[in-house]
């Protein structure tokens, strides 16, 4: 987690929570009731802020994880395999992407019903198409 963004949030939560007690300290339950008011809203802001985080680390490795799968294809996978290894891939992350994974299966059966020596060869580019996709796209 980017500490120097959680120290930001904090002082920001302390100072008006300061600001907030200096116009309402003759009132008790007030300044009370503030500071609880504000612990939580910290705690829900910090909750939610780790939250976006790891989303966004969790689509940095797709990212990278994609490139790196496109990148061997051709030197350690045989079309099949690199079949096998893009679907695998997009189960993993199929809560992301389900449309797509529901069309590399589809890519992958009509493999196994194709006759042609090429039909390995045929999944395999489509789905190294499909897979560099998700990386362009999660690139920024």
């Amino acid at each position: 987690m980017d500490y120097l963004l959680l120290l930001t949030i904090f002082s920001s939560v302390v100072s008006v929570i300061g600001f907030l007690v200096s116009i309402f300290k003759d009132f008790k339950w007030n300044t009370s009731l503030l500071c609880i008011v504000s612990a939580v809203t910290f705690t829900y802001m910090s909750i939610y802020i780790r939250k976006l985080e790891t989303r966004i680390e969790r689509t940095e490795n797709i990212q990278r994880a994609a490139l790196k799968l496109v990148d061997h294809r051709d030197t350690r996978f045989s079309s099949e395999g690199f079949v096998q290894a893009a679907l695998s891939f997009l189960e993993i992350n199929k809560d992301l992407y389900p449309d797509t994974y529901m069309r590399a299966i589809e890519i992958e059966r009509r493999m196994h019903e194709n006759e042609s020596i090429y039909a390995g060869s045929d999944a395999a580019s489509e789905l190294s198409g499909i897979i560099y996709g998700i990386a362009i796209l999660n690139e920024e």
